[in-house]
């Protein structure tokens, strides 16, 4: 479960993280270098490791500066997840938001909080969660991103996609397209982020015919799929029925009141990071 504490642990945490395939090896690296973090470097204190043969040896005494405290930097710890997350696709902005900083529904909250602490009962028979708002910013993604970065850590093999994105792996070339379907159709949890309505009647068509087989077969399978959406859940009914009949049936449905809070202060608070040198660490 995650921890109410705002205080990043002063030791290391025991981690169940799924063993990386060579093939997976070589997928985060070309995914690390898309990102601002090089290679061989903590993603959060900035550390540069050693090699020696195969393996990075970390500095000790490293530190980040954070909530105006400089805290010890657990370098491993903070690659490690770097790589297991960015493997799954979570955006590195949700790797380091905590309970700690949830401002927003607090029944939302405990929903997700709950489906975490009943989560080997609920994977069993595949049940999922959905996040609903009509408001954009209320935190369904944040809550959704909680929820992947634990199962990552309990070894679960877990996929984050955007909506449109998962749509337009239908057009990639044959081997990229079939790779994808698989990864889409067979992990252990799909994250479906900002499930959305088509712009046109082919749209529609095309959206509600690969959402259907997609949901169907994880749905046939007891395998996991989280949702966040603008739609209200009659909404989504009314575009995608038969998927919609597909998932209701295996899931908890969640509406996340509030505001727009990345209207309301989110960049005060990054900006705020940003001037004192400070950084979360990935938690």
């Amino acid at each position: 479960m995650p921890s109410k504490q705002s205080k990043p642990s002063s030791e290391p945490r025991p981690l169940s993280l799924r063993r990386i395939s060579n093939r997976q090896f070589d997928e985060i690296n070309s995914l690390i270098r898309k990102t601002s973090v090089k290679p061989g470097q903590c993603p959060t204190c900035e550390a540069k490791a050693q090699r020696v043969a195969e393996t990075l040896l970390w500095p000790s005494g490293s530190t980040y500066h954070y909530d105006d405290k400089d805290h010890l930097c657990h370098c491993e710890e903070q690659e490690t997840l770097f790589r297991h997350y960015l493997l799954a696709r979570i955006p590195e902005e949700y790797m380091r938001l905590g309970v700690d900083l949830w401002e927003g529904d607090p029944k939302a909250l405990d929903a997700t909080l709950d489906y975490l602490e009943n989560w080997d009962k609920l994977r069993r028979y595949g049940l999922g969660i959905g996040f609903y708002s009509k408001t954009q910013g209320t935190g369904k993604t944040f809550l959704a991103m909680m929820i992947a970065r634990e199962l990552v850590k309990q070894g679960e093999t877990v996929y984050c996609i955007f909506f449109r994105r998962m749509t337009e792996v239908f057009e990639l070339p044959y081997a990229e397209r079939k790779d994808e379907e698989d990864r889409l159709r067979d992990c252990e949890v799909l994250v479906l982020d900002e499930v959305a309505r088509p712009i046109s009647e082919p749209q529609r068509a095309l959206y509600a015919e690969k959402f259907e087989l997609l949901i169907r077969h994880r749905s046939n399978y007891n395998k996991v799929t989280i949702l966040t959406t603008n739609l209200e859940p009659d909404e989504l009914d009314d575009i995608y029925p038969r998927t919609y009949s597909l998932l209701v049936a295996k899931e908890e449905s969640v509406y996340v009141n509030g505001v727009d809070a990345r209207r309301e202060n989110l960049n005060d608070i990054n900006k705020e990071l940003a001037l004192n040198s400070e950084i979360r660490p990935i938690i």
